[in-house]
């Protein structure tokens, strides 16, 4: 008798349709709903489950659940790891990527198709890294930080908590980047970026 394949139940927490994708492309988990301040997001195949402050009711209706964090909004992803607990977060990896297998990737990571992740790079909880992100050796990323589509961090780049990086930005060899800073889409970063600072263009430049 063949043995039923045990498939991993999560939630996702808002709303996004590349995660529910990415979900299903992965063949391990059973998304058996939606977490949302807006009921309306349900649908019959990904049902409503309720608001943030239900996480306790959910979790005892399925035993093991796990959180998917969907926002690009850094500071809400901070707040909801806070509140979900870092130990109820799913780790996320396409299998249309790339992770060396000497880098280090937190729990709670999201990581899509295409990206890229070469050797010595460390990644903290909870960070999203959308299509097509690329991260070179000896980079480090703090946690809840936000890499957008096609964006690229050089070597040796150290990112702080809560970072947004734009779609397309490159973040050149060796730069800092402090937390809670925003780097502009299709920004080209060529010096250190100081915390609560927004930068764009080419070269960046403070906002």
């Amino acid at each position: 008798m063949a043995r039923t394949k045990f498939l991993q139940p999560v939630a996702i927490v808002g709303q996004e349709k590349d995660i529910g994708d990415l979900l299903k492309s992965l063949d391990k988990y059973e998304i058996v709903g939606v977490i949302d301040t807006d009921a309306s997001v349900g649908t019959s195949s990904v049902p409503y489950l309720g608001s943030d402050e239900d996480w306790g009711k959910i979790k005892s209706r399925y035993t093991g659940i796990k959180a998917v964090l969907a926002p690009d909004q850094t500071k809400l992803r901070y707040n909801l790891v806070n509140h979900y607990g870092i130990e109820n977060l799913a780790q996320l990896i396409s299998v249309h990527s790339y992770c060396s297998r000497h880098s280090n990737i937190g729990l709670g990571c999201i990581v899509q198709r295409g990206v890229t992740i070469m050797s010595d790079v460390i990644i903290d909880v909870a960070v999203k890294m959308n299509l097509g992100v690329t991260i070179h050796h000896d980079c480090s990323i703090g946690m809840c930080s936000v890499l957008a589509p096609g964006s690229r961090l050089l070597g040796n780049v150290s990112i702080g908590q809560r970072v947004f990086v734009g779609a397309s930005a490159v973040i050149l060899p060796g730069c800092k980047v402090g937390d809670d800073a925003t780097i502009g889409a299709g920004a080209v970063v060529n010096r250190d970026v100081d915390s609560n600072t927004t930068v764009a263009g080419v070269p960046a430049r403070t906002l």
